[in-house]
């Protein structure tokens, strides 16, 4: 392997990985807000404190069909997101091994 292949083959790799790193994070961030989102919607919507929340924060609460739609809208929305994001990263991938196997079948 010469210098040049080997720096390519570094950069490629921290390339793909970094990419792969910040996907994982971005999808644990919005696991994360939603678990917070879920949390605040039950403590405002239950429970003793529930007048102490709705008066500190000026929370409208809404109803309990507007949170189902709220909440059936939105995870169609993430869960779409999350399809097509999966979908695109596939696609490199798939083209990159498309390509290493033309360039092995030249090298023969």
């Amino acid at each position: 392997m010469k210098y040049l292949q080997l720096v390519k083959a570094i950069d490629s790799a921290s390339q793909q990985l970094l990419g792969r790193a910040a996907s994982a994070v971005n999808q644990a961030l919005v696991i994360r807000n939603w678990l917070i989102g879920a949390y605040i919607v039950e403590f405002a919507t239950s429970g003793m404190d529930n007048r102490l929340f709705v008066s500190r924060y000026l929370v409208a609460l809404p109803s309990a069909e507007q949170l189902q739609r709220f909440v059936e809208t939105y995870r169609a929305r993430v869960e779409a997101a999350i399809q097509q994001h999966s979908r695109a990263r596939a696609k490199p991938a798939a083209a990159k091994s498309g390509r290493k196997m033309a360039k092995q079948s030249r090298r023969r």
